[in-house]
């Protein structure tokens, strides 16, 4: 400087400011030209219910105004269907319902035939019961019971209640011999 020999001199260099994922267009960079660029379309979480039936998340991704500076990447997550339900949901599962009613388990009613015993007349009596019922918690059970058929007023017999005039000759002739 400040001498006969003294002259000017520039430098350029390129200094980076940004580093583009994807590509960069007239000094601006490019965020996206495709949908795959921007994530994997997919299934997250895990599954729920909703109503009656399971579903799960799944979350889509988009590239808008591809190819272009002001390209920019965008996901939206929405519910999806995965199963229907033939009865309900529960903890993200289908489940069925055993019974809704008593008559879902079975049809009540006297099963084999009459017996004896302490002198009358019984016949076991099958019921039906439907507990918990309309859930997924609902179950079947039976119970069997003897129910008095007749009280018989001499003896009982077999299958029967003997206590009448020709009954009786008959019992004190069956113990006379």
């Amino acid at each position: 400087p400040g001498t006969p020999q003294s002259f000017c001199s520039n430098e350029t260099s390129s200094i980076l400011t940004e580093t583009c994922s994807f590509e960069c267009s007239n000094g601006q960079c490019i965020r996206c030209s495709e949908n795959s660029q921007c994530g994997t379309d997919g299934f997250t979480g895990g599954n729920f219910c909703s109503g009656d039936d399971v579903f799960r998340n799944y979350t889509s991704y988009t590239c808008l105004n591809p190819g272009t500076p002001s390209s920019s990447c965008s996901n939206s997550t929405l519910p999806q269907q995965i199963q229907n339900c033939s009865d309900t949901c529960l903890t993200g599962s289908c489940v069925e319902i055993t019974c809704y009613n008593d008559a879902d388990c079975g049809i009540d009613g006297y099963i084999g035939g009459n017996y004896c015993n302490a002198e009358d007349l019984y016949r076991d009596f099958r019921d039906f019961t439907c507990l918990n019922p309309g859930t997924p918690l609902s179950l079947c059970m039976n119970s069997t019971l003897p129910q008095l058929i007749e009280d018989c007023t001499f003896v009982c017999t077999g299958d029967s209640c003997l206590g009448g005039v020709h009954d009786v000759a008959l019992i004190n002739f069956s113990n006379s011999i």
